[in-house]
């Protein structure tokens, strides 16, 4: 059994080419493979997974390299180091691609010897160029694989945000899972231009704005490019002139010995988002922070009922 699997693997195929973090292509061995069929990658705890696109069985490619099903893993801990619950336990004897009906592998289940299953991976979404590879313990149900392998992936794309703020004693209220709702000012920005003037607070910009009733909002941008935060306004005088809560945040240029500042101008609306809390944490005698990520139904489109 190699002590690095992968570099085995890697040695004893043609036209290797690097695909992405841990992830390889190459020839297949197991038959006149002209177009790098063979998908190579490594899992996080070393296993090697193989997978020839024009559908040689995992068998065949080991044996055209002189490999057995055991090489694919690394070797088991040094002697008095505990090995892992997950580790595999017995002789690798065989293994099973299980496929759609297109031919693209979903996931493999290995056998072991004394006898034992363990499920190696589970790919989504598989009508992918490079679909991802996701461990799935203790599944040997083709069905149940697939749809774990699609709930993950999907709350990979659509729980992105994640929010954390301090609360008061109330906080621990909270428990794992809750759903609440976080307000938040988000402009619409609409409009733009250069300001041209200034008296204070007040702004002259280079045309009217439209003051329809509503909350207002602008952003102003210093002169190294950057850009201040949203800074709710009112109207003047005159439909140009733009007051602002207090001094401008940045240095407004309005001579032509420099660009003049340019600003974004928009609506502000209150918009309320539901996150689901995933963690509470006293970090005062009165202060507690919440961790929350956004609340995304659709991450469940398709999932198996239990899942949820």
């Amino acid at each position: 059994m190699p002590s690095d699997p992968i570099q085995t693997i890697l040695s004893r195929v043609q036209r290797v080419k690097r695909t992405g973090p841990r992830q390889w292509q190459a020839c297949c061995p197991a038959h006149d493979d002209q177009h790098a069929s063979l998908s190579i990658g490594q899992g996080d705890d070393g296993r090697v997974l193989i997978d020839c696109k024009a559908g040689c069985p995992t068998l065949e490619v080991l044996k055209a390299v002189d490999l057995k099903f055991a090489d694919l893993y690394a070797l088991p801990p040094a002697p008095g180091r505990p090995a892992s619950d997950d580790a595999p336990k017995g002789r690798i004897v065989s293994t099973y691609d299980y496929r759609d009906e297109g031919g693209t592998l979903l996931f493999q289940v290995v056998r072991f010897d004394p006898k034992d299953f363990r499920q190696s991976y589970a790919l989504w979404p598989t009508n992918a160029v490079r679909p991802d590879r996701f461990s799935v313990p203790g599944i040997t149900a083709a069905a149940h694989a697939s749809e774990y392998a699609r709930l993950t992936w999907q709350r990979s794309q659509s729980q992105r945000k994640r929010i954390r703020f301090d609360t008061e004693l109330e906080g621990l209220i909270l428990q794992l899972g809750d759903r609440i709702g976080v307000s938040h000012n988000v402009p619409k920005w609409g409009d733009g231009g250069l300001v041209i003037g200034r008296s204070g607070n007040i702004l002259t910009v280079d045309h009217d704005l439209d003051w329809s009733p509503g909350s207002k909002a602008m952003l102003l941008r210093a002169p190294d490019g950057s850009v201040s935060s949203a800074i709710t306004v009112t109207r003047g005088a005159r439909d140009n002139l733009v007051v602002l809560p207090s001094s401008p945040p940045v240095t407004i240029n309005t001579d032509n010995d420099f660009e003049y500042t340019s600003f974004a101008f928009g609506p502000s609306a209150t918009v309320v988002q539901d996150f689901i809390v995933i963690s509470t944490t006293p970090t005062g005698e009165n202060t507690v922070t919440v961790e929350a990520v956004n609340y995304a139904p659709s991450i469940y489109t398709g999932a198996m009922s239990y899942m949820d």
